[in-house]
């Protein structure tokens, strides 16, 4: 640890440049991301707008409990995904995974192409955390 301080004293215009690099990659990175929004904004723009919620998880855990009215595109299909919400292009759009990992990188992709999108921020988990309905598809 003795080492890194010394290193910094003994160049900190390059310190300073590293920082200022990693905070230029952090905006960008940010910035194409995109909006996230909670558990009870989605249900909000469900009911008022009829979004198109896009579940990103596994088929075998979709089937387990998903949110009403979602498709299921796994995120393993991410780059079908554009092709698949074609028709869907200027609706609301809102990614969904198990924990808001996926959604975002898959947000960024989708905003590329033109895509009215947000990711639910923490997933299924903040909408299993707000005690909020999942229905259970049974085949």
């Amino acid at each position: 640890m003795e080492r890194i301080f010394e290193f910094i004293l003994n160049h900190p215009l390059n310190v300073a440049a590293f920082v200022a690099m990693l905070g230029i990659w952090g905006f960008y990175e940010f910035r194409q991301m995109g909006k996230a929004i909670n558990a009870a904004d989605l249900v909000k723009i469900m009911n008022a707008h009829s979004a198109l919620v896009v579940d990103m998880r596994p088929e075998n855990e979709y089937r387990n409990g998903h949110i009403t009215s979602s498709i299921n595109c796994p995120y393993a299909r991410v780059q079908e995904l554009p092709a698949i919400l074609d028709q869907h292009k200027q609706r609301q759009t809102v990614l969904v995974c198990s924990n808001g990992r996926n959604s975002a990188a898959a947000q960024g992709l989708m905003k590329k192409k033109g895509y009215k999108v947000e990711r639910l921020n923490g997933g299924l988990v903040e909408w299993s955390a707000a005690d909020l309905p999942l229905v259970k598809k049974h085949n």
